[in-house]
């Protein structure tokens, strides 16, 4: 005769389910032993860990971020096109002030050397190849800016070989109540001289002594004319005829 098997576990309602091995746990579950690490919250992952869903994981919501101060985009960070811009806008900006540069320079190099004193022989050179030659004493040469050489003569030099009333080739004066007006004149020697006297006026009659001589040929308004021959070197008056009164100028030239 065998016994019967236990009865059920309280609340079981199975006749048929087996006892555990090492029985039914205490109520309220087993509790750790003093000095045991508590189980984590929520408690120990399944055997065999956590399993990944299908499909995997996807990206955080926004991406992934790098480093602070990296560029974004995930590219290598380069030169923006404002940067670009820039820098070319400085290259030509210091091509045109090299240029303007050299044209200043250039055009200084010009004008330095526009304008020369000379007292040598004058070569004016005009476009079409020809070249003049003027033999002055002192001339003034200009450069143009087609080219063209132009010499300007500042007049003869006044020479000891040269006949002169008052000490140049042209004086004059007034007649008036005081009486005649004198001049000196000089004459080199091997030079012929001609001393010509032209009143202002057409009314005035002068009249011309000098040298033991007295030359009184024209009218009214007419120049005297006299020639000396050098060496000679004089006083000449001039006065008005029946005490006329009046301007006039004295030239002297070679004859």
């Amino acid at each position: 005769m065998t016994n019967p098997p236990p009865p059920p576990p309280p609340g079981s309602g199975d006749p048929t389910q087996a006892i555990p091995t090492g029985g039914y746990p205490p109520a309220g579950g087993y509790q750790a032993p003093p000095g045991a690490t508590p189980p984590p919250t929520g408690g120990y992952p399944p055997a065999g860990g956590y399993q990944q869903p299908p499909g995997g994981y996807g990206p955080p919501t926004g991406g992934y971020g790098g480093p602070p101060g990296a560029p974004q985009g995930g590219g290598k960070g380069g030169m923006s096109t404002g940067a670009i811009i820039a820098i070319a806008a400085i290259v030509v900006v210091a091509v045109i002030a090299a240029g303007v540069g050299i044209v200043l320079v250039t055009r200084g190099g010009d004008d330095d050397s526009a304008s020369d004193r000379t007292t040598t022989e004058a070569t004016t050179t005009e476009d079409d190849g020809t070249t003049t030659t003027e033999d002055d004493d002192t001339s003034t040469t200009e450069d143009d800016d087609d080219g063209t050489t132009t010499t300007e003569d500042d007049g003869p030099t006044p020479s000891g070989d040269e006949p002169t009333v008052d000490g140049s080739s042209i004086s004059g004066g007034t007649v008036d109540a005081s009486g005649p007006v004198q001049h000196d004149i000089s004459v080199p020697e091997g030079v012929t001289a001609q001393i010509t006297v032209t009143p202002d006026s057409p009314d005035f009659d002068v009249v011309l002594e000098g040298d033991g001589t007295t030359i009184d040929d024209g009218f009214a308004g007419d120049p005297e004319v006299a020639t000396v021959e050098g060496p000679r070197s004089f006083t000449v008056e001039v006065s008005g005829f029946l005490d006329a009164t009046g301007g006039y100028t004295i030239e002297i030239e070679e004859a």
